[in-house]
């Protein structure tokens, strides 16, 4: 029983808290990697969510079957593309100055090749 006082003295309260959500919802790692990995996710959350519930917002945040994931794997669920390394970047920033992105009239992005036309 000592022991595991000791052992429990010895983690942070981010790992207390994500021990219980393993626990919660049943989650299994692969390796001590995987795990780390998401145990830096989980603490990122869970600093948001600290400092958002900290404030007076009306409404409170908290943890749910997500709270492991990246970015990347929760835009993937939501259908979310990734524009990182999308050809249309590249014509964007070929085609439009800077100059007709600082204008203040309308701007026809059709005519810029930023859009196709509308299709039936």
């Amino acid at each position: 029983m000592l022991l595991l006082g000791v052992v429990a003295s010895a983690h942070t309260e981010v790992e207390l808290e994500f021990m219980q959500y393993v626990s919660q919802f049943g989650k299994q790692y692969s390796s001590v990697q995987e795990y780390q990995m998401r145990l830096e996710m989980f603490a990122k959350k869970h600093a948001y969510i600290q400092a958002h519930d900290a404030g007076l917002k009306g409404y409170s945040l908290g943890h749910n079957h997500l709270s492991d994931w990246t970015d990347e794997e929760y835009n993937a669920i939501m259908n979310v593309p990734s524009y990182k390394n999308h050809p249309v970047r590249e014509i964007v920033s070929k085609e439009v100055s800077e100059d007709v992105l600082k204008t203040n009239f309308p701007i026809n992005w059709i005519q810029n090749g930023c859009v196709n036309m509308v299709q039936d």
